[in-house]
């Protein structure tokens, strides 16, 4: 057998051992049909906020738009059976995490944090409402242009860069988590997931469990590398961008751990096949971010923006002649 042969079988072995250690999410939370997990009503009271309706439910809380008799903010709510099970512990150490994280900083491109407390054992988070919507919803739309790509995406960096400077990282960058104002502005959220790029980082998760979204997962979260650094989110940023250009994904699969095994393995797709005008000097800042060995792509996220803020005039001035 030939040696090249031989690296080729041990490194899809390494691959295959690799995706079979990887659990997305815990296993052990308790099923919907199990707990009650019934919104409040408009008009119900919580820790001084008087909700006004429901902005959206998920796996572990609700948000709603309430008010303080002042101002209009977003409250998120855990559910109660997170709240108050012991088995169900890692997410309140997300929210806690999300909270103590959110209300020390603050950015114009990261969601603002107001307050966050517990009430009548109901854990809570109040934030900067935002009436625009997610990145998701505007691409259910269609695909943005390279001037609005571009935009957007160098407000996420920005927020980005805000964290890289107090050594964290994100590590849970995709479109669902970046909310996008009326005018346009993105906005950075969920930093449930957030941790130092340091070496002392606090785990929040169970070994053997790689945290984050399958779809904008870099190659060695993947792989559960607990050196993490900012490159990580380069890489799903590059997701991003693509997903902005396109409405549609870099990289589909049918499974799981094809989809993983995707972003380790398979080559970049040409962007031009579903955008065949985009620039060359998109092109490059968009390989640049998805390269598979982190080492390949921009150390940090004030070099991407730098090239970003090169390439707006020209984009700029080609959609206003379109």
């Amino acid at each position: 057998m030939k040696p090249e042969s031989t690296n080729n079988r041990a490194r899809a072995d390494e691959i295959s051992r690799l995706l079979k250690q990887v659990r997305m999410g815990p296993a052990d939370i308790e099923s919907r049909s199990q707990v009650d997990r019934a919104r409040l009503e408009p008009g119900s009271i919580i820790a001084g906020y008087r909700i006004l309706s429901c902005l959206g439910a998920g796996a572990h809380g609700v948000v709603y738009l309430v008010t303080d008799g002042r101002f209009q903010t977003a409250l998120k709510i855990l559910h109660e059976d997170i709240a108050q099970s012991p088995r169900n512990s890692e997410f309140r150490a997300r929210f806690q995490r999300e909270a103590k994280i959110g209300l020390q900083l603050s950015h114009p491109n990261l969601v603002k944090c107001f307050e966050a407390g517990v009430w009548r054992d109901r854990y809570y988070l109040s934030s900067e409402f935002i009436r625009g919507g997610s990145l998701n919803d505007l691409l259910a739309r269609g695909p943005l242009n390279e001037f609005q790509s571009l935009t957007l995406i160098q407000g996420v960096l920005k927020a980005l860069k805000k964290l890289d400077e107090e050594e964290l990282i994100h590590r849970d960058v995709k479109a669902s988590n970046v909310l996008v104002t009326l005018d346009k502005v993105a906005k950075l959220a969920d930093l449930g997931l957030a941790r130092s790029s340091r070496l002392d980082f606090t785990r929040l998760t169970k070994t053997g469990r790689s945290p984050g979204t399958p779809a904008f997962m870099a190659p060695e979260q993947i792989q559960g590398e607990t050196m993490l650094d900012i490159r990580c989110d380069l890489y799903s940023v590059g997701v991003l961008l693509y997903y902005c250009l396109t409405a549609t994904l870099p990289f589909q699969r049918d499974s799981l751990q094809e989809l993983l095994k995707a972003h380790m393995e398979a080559a970049i797709p040409d962007i031009r096949c579903h955008a065949p005008n985009t620039s060359g000097g998109l092109i490059e800042i968009l390989e640049s971010l998805l390269q598979k060995e982190r080492e390949r792509r921009p150390k940090r996220p004030a070099i991407v923006i730098e090239q970003i803020e090169s390439l707006l005039p020209t984009t700029q001035k080609n959609e206003n002649h379109n």
